[in-house]
């Protein structure tokens, strides 16, 4: 069975690791703090921290911002369900704001329409990025998460130049889990866009103990996977490029990268005209683990299509149990209303990933791309 996600780790991964350990520094030191530069430098931000836990680092940057309780966060259904947990752990009060038909990113126009919001939460989900310098205009507290999107970014219409996705936020997280963009073996980095921004970061981070920050022997992982991140952005393109020839021949469709960005393929998202279930069903018996790709967001454990997603999950035998349940969301105002979230709907029900990661061998590409022209 191929899986659909496995980390990209290769000897040189192993080697750097192997080098920490043999330092023996394994906790937190100069290689996270290697890893937090090449990181800021790619993001364009004045510096940061790397932590051991992903949710730690959201609620670092949401504390930055100086949020009282009560504060309304407008967020994305399809964000991570871990967002909805922060924001109920710090008092906040989360407000939906639903997608784009096309692409699984928050809508900016709807999000324009807001009023009373004390910031907003804006993610590349599945490695696709809003309009960017949208989103600048938008004159709003930000941020940005590049955990499934690091690398993507938008073309400029001014000077014809380019922003980075994750460059735009106050703050920017970038998770460093497994099936991240680039993997630590978990936590994640918060990085500041400022010197101002970096000292209201501080300021909440100083508080904290030692033993929350990444160990150098993560830091060590994480490091040779940023360096070698655009390198591998591109094998990703490749394999999406052969896969794309496929779907063509298909009646099934791809999420859309719109105002002239260019995407990264954090896996093979493919929008189903028929059920989800029975492509499932039709993938794994072929050898090709496909799951839903929001199972996990905060629309996907709370919806009322959460248990159909649950189900659609469980119709490949051969597929690891899922690591989630749906929660009781009757009566519970924190959580989305799917009636008033359609698009967001359409994806959880219909979007599913397939394997695409840049250590699948030539043989595997072909499987997965011909099991693509022939999904029913």
């Amino acid at each position: 069975m191929i899986p659909t996600f496995k980390p990209s780790i290769k000897r040189k991964d192993m080697d750097s690791v192997l080098g920490c350990l043999i330092s023996d520094v394994i906790g937190p030191a100069t290689l996270n703090e290697r890893l937090l530069k090449v990181l800021a430098e790619h993001l364009h931000a004045a510096g940061g921290y790397a932590l051991r836990e992903y949710p730690r680092a959201i609620a670092l940057a949401l504390r930055a911002l100086g949020l009282q309780a009560g504060a309304r966060v407008a967020l994305s259904p399809l964000l991570p369900w871990v967002y909805h947990y922060v924001c109920v752990e710090l008092a906040l009060e989360p407000v939906y704001v639903d997608v784009d038909p096309n692409s699984p990113v928050i809508d900016l126009d709807r999000l324009k329409a807001l009023e009373d919001v004390a910031a907003v939460v804006v993610a590349s989900t599945l490695g696709y990025c809003v309009d960017l310098e949208q989103l600048a205009e938008l004159g709003l507290p930000l941020i940005e998460d590049v955990s499934q999107g690091l690398g993507a970014g938008c073309e400029t219409a001014a000077d014809g130049g380019r922003l980075v996705a994750g460059s735009i936020g106050r703050y920017t997280i970038c998770g460093l889990e497994p099936q991240h963009i680039v993997t630590a073996g978990g936590g994640a980095a918060v990085l500041a866009r400022g010197r101002k921004e970096r000292t209201a970061l501080k300021t909440v981070v100083q508080r904290l103990p030692s033993e929350v920050f990444l160990p150098d022997m993560n830091a060590a992982l994480g490091l040779i996977q940023a360096l070698e991140m655009p390198r591998l952005n591109q094998r990703r393109r490749e394999i999406a490029a052969v896969y794309a020839q496929s779907t063509a021949q298909s009646h099934h469709r791809t999420p859309v990268q719109h105002a002239e960005g260019d995407n990264v393929f954090f896996s093979y998202p493919v929008f189903v005209e028929t059920g989800a279930r029975d492509v499932i069903g039709y993938a794994g018996k072929k050898g090709v683990e496909v799951v839903p790709a929001f199972a996990d967001s905060i629309l996907g454990r709370s919806g009322a299509a959460a248990d159909t997603v649950a189900g659609d999950a469980a119709a490949n035998p051969n597929a690891a149990a899922p690591a989630v349940e749906a929660v009781d969301h009757v009566g519970d105002a924190s959580l989305p209303q799917e009636a008033l979230l359609p698009n967001a709907r359409s994806f959880l029900l219909r979007c599913l990933l397939f394997p695409l990661y840049p250590m699948l061998k030539k043989d595997e590409v072909a499987l997965v791309q011909k099991v693509l022209s022939t999904i029913p």
